[in-house]
């Protein structure tokens, strides 16, 4: 049986936030996924990602990244992932 654990709302955006800055690295090639695994490891022990690694980043996951870094105010991020998915989904 596999385990289960509670996650508390403030663990869940802490884990959300985690999966949206690893997947944003990941995808815009600031960071490697070995590099990425690294440092994960140094930390939490688990990588989290917005996106699928096995099937790839789709464009409704680059939508889903520019609605939450807009929600966050993150503008710069917003532009970055507009660019990303103009030159990888047109």
């Amino acid at each position: 049986m596999a385990k289960s654990k509670r996650v508390t709302l403030e663990e869940g955006d802490d884990i959300l936030w985690a999966a949206y800055d690893n997947s944003y690295r990941l995808i815009l090639g600031e960071v490697g996924y070995m590099q990425l695994e690294s440092e994960v490891l140094l930390g939490s022990g688990v990588l989290y990602l917005i996106h699928n690694r096995d099937l790839g980043v789709t464009e409704e996951d680059i939508e889903d990244m520019i609605l939450w870094y807009e929600d966050g105010e993150m503008y710069e991020r917003c532009g970055k992932l507009l660019r990303y998915q103009r030159e990888k989904f047109s």
